[in-house]
C-alpha cells in the first residue's frame, strides 16, 4: 500500500504555545497533545479529524489517553511576588471525558497537595492511574482510582509504566525495580525485580530517556542519554544487561512485535538509526542520517521499513524511510522546524 503525504501549511498550526505533553491510544486511533497555555487537543490520527479540544487555565505537564477518557496533570503559574521563591506551584490531576469535552475536566487530586505531578499512565482497563510526582526533592509514584482519585498506594520510583501483561512496572534511575499487581481480593502486591544497588552496568548508563516492552511483557528495553546505552532487562529473570554503549544518545521509541520478526528501532545523536531483532537483539540494519542527529525511529514490520526523523540544530527536519531489505533511504517529507521527533506509528500512519 502506498500512502501520499499531503502538503501542509505549517504556519496555521493549532498549538499556540510550547507543546509539553503527548499521549497516543493506538487501539482507539487517537492522539492527544497539551501545551503550556493549557490547551488540550485530541485527533483521530488515521483521518486527521479533530475529536475535541478543551482549555485549562493551567500549564499542562502530563497527559494520558485511554478510550474516551483523558487524564491531565497541570499547574497554575504563580506570581513570583505571591509567596516564597521555593514554594511549589499548585499542581493538580484532572480527568476529561471526550464525550463531554466542552465541560470543565473533573479535578480528582487537589492542586494544594504539595506534590508536583508530571507523567501519567493508565491501566489497560483505565480503572487505575499511575501518576508520577516530585516532593521534597524525591520522585514518587501514586496509584489512584481514575473515577474519584482515591489513593491506593504511594511508592518510591522515578517513573511507572503498565506492561502489556497488566502489571505496573516501577523504574528507578537505571532499571525496573519492582512491579505491582492487584490480587483477586483487591489488595495490591509489590514484588521486587532488579536491585539497583547491586546492579553495576558496564558503561554506567545514566539519564533514562525511554522504555519499550516486548509483546508478552517479559522483556523491557531502556535507552539512556549518558553514554548512549541500550539496556535489555529480563523481568522474569530479574536481570539487566547493556547491549550497546557509546558516547552518543539513543532513543527507543517503539517495539513492534510481529513474530517471528519482532523488531526494535533506536535512533541516536551519532546520526545512526539501528534496527534490532528480538530476543537476541541482533542488528538487522543500520542507516545513517545525511546530517545532524536522529530524533526518533519506528518500525513497520509488515512492509519492512523503518521511518525516522533527523535534523541539525537549526535546520529543517527530514522524515525518511529506510528499506530493511536493501538499505535504501527515501525522503517522505521535510518539516521546516528542527528537532521534530516521531512519537508513534500504526497502520501505515505516523
Amino acid at each position: 500500500t502506498a500512502y501520499e503525504i499531503p502538503k501542509r501549511d505549517w504556519s496555521s498550526d493549532v498549538c499556540s504555545s510550547e507543546l509539553t505533553a503527548v499521549s497516543v491510544d493506538a487501539n482507539a486511533d487517537q492522539v492527544a497533545a497539551g501545551d503550556a497555555s493549557g490547551r488540550v487537543s485530541v485527533w483521530n490520527f488515521k483521518t486527521g479529524a479533530a475529536v475535541g479540544q478543551t482549555f485549562l487555565n493551567k500549564a499542562v505537564t502530563g497527559l494520558a489517553l485511554r478510550g474516551r477518557t483523558a487524564a491531565i496533570t497541570a499547574y497554575t503559574v504563580l506570581d513570583p511576588s505571591a509567596g516564597p521563591p521555593d514554594a511549589p506551584a499548585p499542581s493538580a490531576i484532572l480527568v476529561a471525558s471526550l464525550d463531554h469535552i466542552l465541560d470543565s475536566p473533573r479535578r480528582i487530586v487537589s492542586e494544594f497537595s504539595g506534590r508536583a505531578w508530571t507523567s501519567l499512565s493508565f491501566s489497560p482497563d483505565a480503572r487505575l492511574l499511575a501518576a508520577t510526582f516530585s516532593q521534597d526533592g524525591a520522585s514518587h509514584v501514586a496509584l489512584l482510582e481514575t473515577s474519584v482519585g482515591n489513593e491506593l498506594a504511594v511508592v518510591d520510583a522515578e517513573r511507572a509504566q503498565w506492561a502489556p501483561d497488566g502489571r505496573l512496572i516501577l523504574f528507578g534511575k537505571t532499571a525496573p525495580i519492582a512491579f505491582i499487581q492487584q490480587a483477586a481480593d483487591g489488595s495490591l502486591q509489590k514484588t521486587g525485580i532488579v536491585d539497583e544497588a547491586q546492579w553495576r552496568a558496564t558503561g554506567d548508563p545514566q539519564g533514562m530517556t525511554a522504555q519499550a516492552f516486548s509483546s508478552d511483557g517479559a522483556m523491557v528495553w531502556e535507552t539512556f542519554q549518558i553514554n548512549g546505552a541500550l539496556v535489555q532487562c529480563d523481568l522474569r529473570g530479574r536481570s539487566c544487561a547493556v547491549l550497546q554503549s557509546n558516547p552518543t544518545a539513543t532513543s527507543a521509541l517503539d517495539v513492534v512485535s510481529a513474530a517471528p520478526d519482532a523488531l526494535t528501532a533506536t535512533a541516536g545523536e551519532d546520526g545512526f538509526v539501528r534496527v534490532w531483532k528480538q530476543p537476541a537483539m541482533e542488528k538487522v540494519r543500520e542507516f545513517r542520517a545525511s546530517s545532524g542527529a536522529a530524533q526518533g525511529a519506528v518500525v513497520f514490520a509488515d512492509i519492512r521499513q523503518v521511518v525516522f526523523a533527523y535534523s541539525a540544530k537549526d535546520s529543517p527536519t527530514t522524515i525518511a524511510a529506510g528499506d530493511l531489505e536493501t538499505g535504501a533511504i527515501r525522503t517522505l517529507v521535510i518539516v521546516p522546524s528542527p528537532a521534530v521527533r516521531i512519537q508513534r506509528a500504526s497502520g501505515g500512519f505516523l
